[in-house]
């Protein structure tokens, strides 16, 4: 009869290892499905919601998933030649819009090829692989999965893609936890065999490495099993088996390519299935043995304590579990040492802070995982006294520390020291908080407040109502006014009152539709003088897109204003006279003729030559001439209108446009009018001398309807009323 309750009980083992295999394997595979769901959701959305949306509002959009889902390394929108329009990165708890010059290619990356073939509403999602920038793997190493779908524009053509990067490092670090479940070890390959998950990271991702690390390499025969069938559980000389499938491409229907698979599988080794039976076999000895009566009454003895004794195990268990509940889900590292100076306990804080897996790191010596210049030593010193049992409890306050990370990388911590555990098994408990975001977010405050400070451009932050609330200095340098002169004001305050509520309604819709809104705007300062500046306003929203502050930055650009003012003039007026030259007349004349097409219009060209200017010249020299040149240009200006416009196109050729000519009558006044301008004798430094001109002219639209032609008719007249013999 014992032998079968002892037969029966072994039984009941090995079946609840069988189960529990099942169950653990299931269950990673469930987490793997639950993990993947949401962002085919989160695809979806943006392929809709940004189908008719600018490139601006695209970054905005983007920016609010990654800074809310915190898992999307990257979320991109490729055009369909394969280059990035935009691209947003989330790393280290930051947002960030990548500028122009930073974005790539990607039209020979697989993922691009594949989505883009896709219909409206289907999704690509890639293999599980790292993630490789400018043609090189990421390092440290992030996995990915890739998610894809089209953006279709109003007429059904395609746009682009949008491409979700998942990083997949928490999925599988949430994979690896279900270690702790398994009897053995709990790993995952590719459908090539490659390892995706091993308790040796190094035979991981060798297909990216051009390695063979692969499951045939270990387990040949086994493999053809478990690629060949969906899930299941088998025994071989090698140990215990159990398996199943994780299809990504089952997390939505829409999906269209060519399915591929991960292969979840646990393996209890031989010698653990083994020592149950062996159990049984050693059970029977005892059982058999001359203490059977004897046994049968220490039972009876144990059965009166055993209420007590269960309690008290049941007590002991909560306060156990709850204690590794507190430690597992502490945001902070928690490491236990013992008396030796080896890890005994690593939480998956630690994990997360220095990338080591708890397998790894348990058991390795604290100096070989904890590494940095300063902390040695303090271990050191903590270790001496746990050794001598002489003190217990916190050992000091926190203290600071730089530690190397599994990459190399150096992370400031925040170090607490603690003996713990009992008399007989004391540990040297060390609390480890990681202060890189904190370092980051004090060194961005600092830099942010240099930049806030030190810029040359001016800059106010404004309330939701767009009240002012903080000014830097460059401000008060080109305004004039100081913060308690401007606070609870709306920036507008400072603008010249020509502008009309129009103009600002304008601008705030510009500002609240696209997020930002730029161009020049007069203000007056605080002595009351106008000047322009180049201003940029922003909004800044919260998660929700309810707008928390504007952003008003603004230069004073009034020297660009007279520089291109003088380029202008440069560009547009003769040099000597002050008349526009044949650029600006050109202008003129083209607008002429635009407005009189609508109008009906009629206008007189008049094209003027000096005569004999070469003789004069050459006998009175360069200054006699040029200020010859400046008297003519004077004449004509004293005759023409407000509404006409004189030019010398070049050495002593002067045109007038006349507007609203009314006839013929009027034309032979004006032209009797300039030439008996000119013909009035010159008097200059004692000298008195003649001046005349040829006079040629042309009638839009009868002589023309083109600039090009009425100053080709124009010039020919002028030399039909050239004297002869004109040098």
């Amino acid at each position: 009869m014992v032998y079968f309750v002892q037969h029966e009980e072994i039984q009941n083992r090995r079946e609840l290892l069988l189960q529990s295999e099942k169950l653990s394997v299931s269950s990673a595979r469930n987490a793997f499905e639950k993990e993947l769901q949401p962002i085919v959701s989160d695809l979806n959305f943006l392929s809709q919601t940004l189908s008719g949306k600018t490139f601006a509002q695209m970054e905005y959009y983007f920016s609010l998933l990654a800074g809310d889902k915190k898992y999307y390394d990257q979320i991109r929108f490729l055009s369909t030649n394969g280059n990035e329009i935009v691209r947003v990165n989330y790393r280290n708890s930051q947002v960030t819009v990548v500028p122009p010059s930073e974005l790539q290619s990607k039209k020979d990356r697989y993922y691009f090829q594949n989505t883009l073939k896709l219909g409206r509403g289907e999704v690509y999602i890639s293999p599980l692989d790292l993630n490789v920038e400018y043609g090189e793997i990421e390092r440290p190493l992030r996995p990915m999965v890739r998610f894809g779908q089209v953006v279709f524009d109003e007429n059904g053509n395609k746009r682009g893609i949008i491409v979700l990067n998942f990083l997949a490092l928490d999925m599988l670090k949430h994979f690896r936890k279900h270690a702790n479940d398994v009897a053995g070890e709990l790993r995952m390959v590719n459908a090539k065999g490659y390892w995706l998950s091993h308790e040796l990271w190094e035979k991981e991702w060798g297909f990216m490495f051009d390695r063979e690390d692969r499951i045939q390499q270990e387990y040949p025969e086994e493999w053809e099993t478990i690629l060949n069938e969906e899930a299941g559980q088998f025994e071989t000389e090698n140990g215990l088996f159990t398996y199943t499938t994780v299809h990504p491409i089952a997390v939505s229907e829409s999906i269209n390519h060519t399915p591929y698979f991960w292969k979840i599988f646990a393996h209890v080794p031989t010698d653990f299935v083994a020592g149950i039976k062996y159990d049984q076999v050693i059970g029977m000895v005892i059982v058999v043995g001359p203490i059977y009566v004897l046994l049968i009454i220490v039972c009876a003895l144990l059965a009166l304590s055993r209420v007590n004794r269960l309690a008290v195990l049941k007590d002991l268990h909560e306060s156990e579990t709850n204690s590794r509940a507190i430690i597992d889900l502490s945001r902070d590292g928690i490491v236990n040492v013992d008396q030796e100076g080896n890890i005994a306990t690593w939480n998956p804080a630690a994990e997360k802070i220095f990338g080591y897996f708890k397998n790894e790191a348990c058991g390795q010596p604290i100096k070989d995982i904890l590494v940095g210049s300063s902390v040695l030593p303090e271990i050191e010193t903590w270790h001496a006294l746990l050794a001598k049992k002489s003190q217990t409890g916190l050992l000091d306050a926190p203290v600071e520390h730089a530690l190397l990370t599994r990459t190399g990388k150096t992370l400031p911590v925040e170090m607490t020291f603690a003996a713990l555990g009992t008399s007989q098994r004391p540990f040297l408990t060390i609390f480890i908080r990681d202060l890189s975001n904190q370092k980051n977010a004090e060194a961005r405050d600092r830099l942010a407040k240099v930049v806030f400070d030190e810029t040359h451009e001016g800059i106010c932050i404004c309330d939701e109502q767009r009240k002012i609330m903080m000014i830097n200095k460059s401000f008060t340098t080109i305004t004039g006014y100081r913060l308690r002169k401007v606070k609870g004001k709306d920036p507008i305050f400072m603008a010249v009152p020509r502008y009309d509520s129009t103009f600002f309604k304008d601008m705030w819709q510009a500002t609240h539709e696209r997020g930002h809104w730029s161009g020049e705007l007069w203000n007056v300062d605080g002595q009351g003088n106008e000047y322009p500046t180049r201003c940029d306003v922003s909004v800044m929203r919260n998660k929700e897109g309810k707008i928390q502050h504007y952003i008003w930055v603004f230069n004073d650009i009034s020297e660009q204003k007279k520089e291109q003012e003088s380029l202008h003039i440069k560009t547009h007026f003769d040099a000597l006279t002050g008349l526009p030259n044949r650029i600006l007349f050109l202008d003129r004349l083209g607008r002429a003729v635009a407005e009189s097409k609508r109008t009906d219009e009629v206008f007189a060209l008049l094209f003027i030559d000096l005569n004999f200017f070469t003789v004069l010249k050459g006998i009175h020299g360069h200054a006699v001439s040029d200020q010859m040149l400046i008297e003519v240009a004077q004449r004509l200006k004293d005759v023409v209108r407000e509404s006409d416009s004189v030019a010398r196109l070049g050495n002593d050729q002067y045109t007038i446009l006349w507007r609203n000519l009314s006839g013929e009558n009027d034309l032979g006044y004006i032209k009797n009018k300039v030439k008996t301008a000119l013909e009035v004798p010159w008097k200059y430094d004692g000298m008195e001398l003649n001046i005349n001109g040829s006079i040629g002219h042309a009638i839009y639209p009868q002589d023309g309807d083109t600039a090009e032609e009425l100053m080709r008719k124009a010039e020919q007249s002028m030399f039909l009323d050239k004297p002869q013999k004109v040098n």
